[in-house]
């Protein structure tokens, strides 16, 4: 044990004088952390067995085959075969140490004797089972099984059956007529009204009285009728979440993981199929926006759904209108509601998080800590979104296109893409292709009648607003401002003389270097803040960074000049 390092080594020099992959780097990490946990359970005071038994476990079976696996990428023979040694040795030392306490006070330890073996008689030997631990296995607080009492007796539960009844403890249930027992329920209610079956059934078997769980619950319903209906009614209700077919319910929502810097990722999917309809970046929140990319989806798909599902965002009301106008008023054609009620979307922004948004979020974190980035300074937002907007939408249609195909997990997909299943649905159902016009409901319920139609249409959309009003809980999210320098003029020479830098690959930082770029970058994740580290490889995001200090610089030169504060 105190041959053993209590580190596992760093990783070797590259063999090409290069820097290693993200993969190798995180498996280090693992083998590292894994192997500094597991040797201070080792090394500690206070340990016992089965702690050491998981850290051997989890060091023999899934440390050192990470460590195996990487010497494709290292390259390097000595130090992965001393790392292999390592790690085993250090497996095989928590065995030996969980071994070594398992042993200590065992002997110590008494048993009961249940069963007794009585032999010279002829015949197979007799099996005489102990009358007291019988007795108290069946007390009447118990709830063990006859087969569990046999198992742990080893006889057959026939014999076990047949002791019982020589012992006089075979009573499974006390002959307790209903009104004796309605009594003592109704005592026990009278102390703790809130109390349900389960505790009613506890307080029995603390005085003795053994009855079935049916009758108790009878004996509740007699006396406590309006108890029972109302713990009924707030229990809780786990739906499982069902629509009749593709296209019937689309989810719509906005994930703000990137507002800090002036992004918000729109999204809608198919409830019916997950099919994410559409997906896209944009640098404001406002209800237009939103209803853009909504009618986008439905040219691209070419099919309106038949129900809308948003939260009380003030964003959505451009959507609710449009969806009321065209689909009717007064059947939920825009479903307004909490985000707890909008699982598929919500569901879906923590693939769009793993996927690709968490690497821009700690992008952006690492520009503002090292490269002058300032979230504050509408001026830099715009640089920011000039830059990099376009190439966050391209990982949003990226993502949308791999989603649609990749194969779905759970009962009844059969690895079907949500693609698939749409297909599927709609040769089942069919499809509404026709673009709805104005809906004959809406006529009855804001103009009165069908017929009368002189009124000015133009203010349909601000009436149907006003009674979607009472449904929006606040205002669109606030997004940081952004704003251009210069005008349109001076933007073009400004991109112009940004890509002349480019090809030269100038930078104002001597310090900023390829060779010592960090390719993890650590953000809080959750109200818990919980740090997690993300991985940027220096391939797509040294590139990106070295980019972002060339734009800086000539755009704060260009306010210099131009004397811009």
């Amino acid at each position: 044990m105190e041959s053993l390092p209590h580190e596992f080594p760093a990783l070797p020099a590259h063999f090409d004088n290069g820097i290693w992959p993200p993969s190798v780097l995180q498996a280090h990490d693992i083998v590292h952390d894994a192997y500094r946990y597991a040797y201070e359970a080792l090394n500690a005071g206070d340990n016992e067995s089965h702690r050491l038994k998981l850290h051997a476990d989890k060091i023999l079976n899934c440390t050192l085959p990470i460590v195996r696996a990487m010497e494709l990428e290292i390259l390097n023979p000595q130090w992965i075969e001393e790392a292999e040694v390592l790690v085993a040795a250090l497996g095989v030392a928590l065995e030996a140490s969980a071994a070594a306490m398992e042993t200590v006070n065992v002997d110590h330890l008494k048993k009961p004797v249940l069963v007794k073996i009585q032999r010279g008689r002829r015949g197979r030997p007799r099996k005489i089972i102990s009358q007291d631990w019988l007795t108290a296995a069946v007390a009447p607080g118990r709830r063990l099984t006859l087969t569990k009492l046999a198992e742990l007796a080893g006889v057959h539960r026939h014999t076990l059956r047949a002791y019982m009844k020589s012992f006089g403890v075979y009573e499974r249930f006390n002959q307790l007529s209903d009104h004796d027992l309605d009594l003592l329920v109704r005592t026990f209610k009278s102390k703790k009204p809130s109390s349900g079956l389960s505790y009613i059934v506890g307080f029995l078997r603390r005085h003795g009285v053994k009855v079935q769980r049916r009758r108790v619950r009878a004996a509740i319903r007699r006396i406590d009728p309006l108890g029972t209906a109302i713990r009924r009614h707030e229990a809780t209700d786990r739906q499982k979440y069902r629509v009749p077919n593709s296209n019937y319910l689309w989810h719509l929502d906005g994930h703000h993981k990137l507002i800090r810097w002036g992004v918000v990722i729109h999204g809608i999917v198919d409830g019916y199929c997950r099919t994410i309809t559409a997906l896209e970046a944009s640098t404001n929140n406002e209800a237009q926006t939103v209803l853009n990319l909504f009618l986008s989806a439905i040219n691209r798909f070419h099919v309106v759904p038949s129900r809308m599902r948003g939260d009380r965002g003030g964003e959505n009301i451009e959507v609710a209108v449009w969806m009321i106008k065209h689909r009717g008023a007064r059947r939920a054609s825009f479903m307004w509601g909490s985000s707890t009620r909008n699982t598929r979307i919500e569901r879906l922004w923590v693939e769009v998080g793993t996927q690709f948004a968490r690497r821009w979020r700690a992008f952006f974190t690492r520009l503002e800590r090292l490269h002058g980035l300032n979230h504050t300074s509408p001026r830099h937002l715009w640089l920011l979104h000039q830059l990099f907007l376009d190439e966050i939408n391209d990982d949003c249609r990226e993502f949308s296109d791999e989603w649609n195909l990749h194969p779905l997990k759970g009962n009844g997909n059969k690895g079907q893409s949500p693609l698939d299943i749409r297909f599927v649905s709609e040769t089942c159902h069919g499809v509404d292709e026709d673009q709805p016009g104005i809906h004959p409901t809406v006529l009855e319920e804001f103009y009165g009648v069908v017929e009368d139609t002189d009124e000015e249409w133009q203010d349909i959309d601000d009436i149907i607003a006003n009674d979607q009003h009472h449904d929006i809980r606040h205002d669109p999210i606030a997004v940081p401002t952004h704003e251009a320098p210069f005008d349109n003029a001076i933007q073009q020479l400004f991109f112009q003389a940004l890509a002349l830098k480019q090809q030269e690959g100038v930078t104002a930082e001597t310090d900023f270097d390829v060779d010592t770029y960090e390719i993890c970058e650590s953000i809080r994740l959750g109200r818990a803040g919980k740090k997690v580290s993300i991985q940027l490889p220096a391939v797509n995001w040294w590139p990106r960074t070295l980019l972002w200090t060339q734009a800086l610089d000539l755009m704060t030169a260009f306010c210099i000049e131009l004397g811009i504060e």
